[in-house]
């Protein structure tokens, strides 16, 4: 009777423990994943502004949506916000800028962009994260 009761939390258990891999706040160590926090972030959107198709959708596709990441297919993050779609990613841009500038994201675990790629996404998502 007691396993009846018991299975059930340890699956619940398990699957926290596997979102928690994808959250920002999963990292006790304080580390946020990058070497150094960039702090270059434009104020304002400059003239030129970065592309979705040819600039940002690349390097959301590389280190956030696609290849078992954890806003794409199968990921962790994938049903709360999937990156796969411009849509999606436009829905939550102004979350994604936060944690990008506060280097909240990714998470310690996973791939953390270039300097170049940060730098990319946050001047696009400061423009208003145009689909150009």
């Amino acid at each position: 009777m007691m396993l009846r009761f018991v299975a059930p939390y340890a699956l619940l258990l398990a699957a926290a423990t596997w979102v928690a891999a994808c959250s920002s706040s999963s990292n006790p160590s304080g580390d946020d994943g990058y070497a150094s926090c960039p702090t270059d972030a434009p104020s304002t959107c400059p003239s030129a502004v970065p592309s979705w198709s040819s600039d940002v959708q690349p390097i959301v596709n590389l280190r956030c949506a696609l290849g078992g990441q954890c806003h794409g297919p199968g990921g962790a993050e994938e049903s709360m916000y999937n990156y796969t779609t411009y849509a999606g990613v436009k829905q939550n841009y102004i979350t994604m800028e936060t944690e990008l500038e506060g280097c909240k994201m990714p998470p310690s675990d996973a791939v953390a962009p270039t300097p170049a790629e940060w730098l990319t996404l946050v001047t696009w998502m400061v423009c208003g994260a145009p689909d150009n």
